[in-house]
């Protein structure tokens, strides 16, 4: 018998039980989320991203790219289409 990866089971069902609380207490899930975990993500991203001399952008650009890149060896491991 195989081993089956149950996490994306665990996470949905994870996910379900958030939202019914969140629903339950609107008030409660404005607090932790407006004041807590928004500025909290926001700073991170403020100090990493927003100390770049360049748009981010170009780093996206550059990781598409370089994904596409990898994902062309993976299937081509001559280098070429010909190969």
């Amino acid at each position: 018998m195989v081993k089956r990866d149950w996490s994306w089971a665990i996470l949905g069902v994870l996910a379900l039980v958030i939202r019914y609380f969140a629903i339950q207490n609107p008030e409660a899930t404005d607090e932790i989320y407006s004041r807590k975990f928004f500025p909290g993500i926001r700073n991170v991203i403020d100090l990493t991203l927003g100390n770049l001399p360049f748009p981010s952008v170009y780093l996206f650009v550059a990781t598409v790219f370089f994904c596409n890149w990898l994902i062309h060896l993976s299937i081509y491991p001559s280098g070429g289409l010909a190969g």
